[in-house]
Order: C-alpha cells, then structure tokens, then sequence
C-alpha cells in the first residue's frame, strides 16, 4: 500500500468513525424524543379526561341551577297565586257584605 493509499484508508477510516459516532447519538436522541413523545401522551390522555371530568361537573351544575331556579319560581308563583286569591276572597266578602267602598 502506498503512503497516499494509507492516507486516504485513515481518512476513510476517520469518516467511518464519525459516522458511527453520529449514529449512536443520533440513536440516544430518538430515544429521548420517543420518551418525550410518550409522556406528552400520557399527559394529553390525563388532560383529556380531566375535561372529561371538568365537562360533566358543569353540566351537573347547570341542571342544578335550573332546577334550583325553576324550583324557586314554581314557589314563587304559588305565593303570587295564594296572594292573588286572598285579594279575590277579601273582594267577595265585600261584594257580598254590600261594603264596597264607592
């Protein structure tokens, strides 16, 4: 072999060398990246049912307002009602006493 040949081994060689160098790192980023990949799942997954969750509780919320709300107006009409027909008794008494205020 002759000197430029041994040269240009040992430059190929070299080149050779870095490469797998490359490649190693290159492999301990892909896992890296596969572990970073896999725990942002992880992640979305627990955020997703955490909506999920989060979802469910306000539309609890909202159908217990609504009840709560109708509930209170239904015992609102009924005073408004009670109160009415009070009036209405007071107003045939009156009638039928003959002490309509003229």
């Amino acid at each position: 072999m002759t000197p430029e040949e041994r040269l240009q081994f040992k430059e190929f060689e070299t080149r050779v060398r870095h490469l797998i160098a490359l490649y190693r790192q290159t492999l301990g980023e892909r896992d890296d990246l596969r572990l970073q990949i896999e725990r942002q799942q992880q992640q979305i997954t627990e955020l997703q049912e955490q909506l999920q969750s989060i979802q469910q509780e306000n539309k609890n919320l909202r159908t217990a307002r609504l009840i709560s709300a109708t509930q209170g107006d239904i015992q609102q009409a009924r005073q408004r009602i009670a109160h009415l027909a009070r009036e209405v008794n007071k107003c045939i008494t009156l009638l039928a006493t003959g002490d309509v205020p003229q």
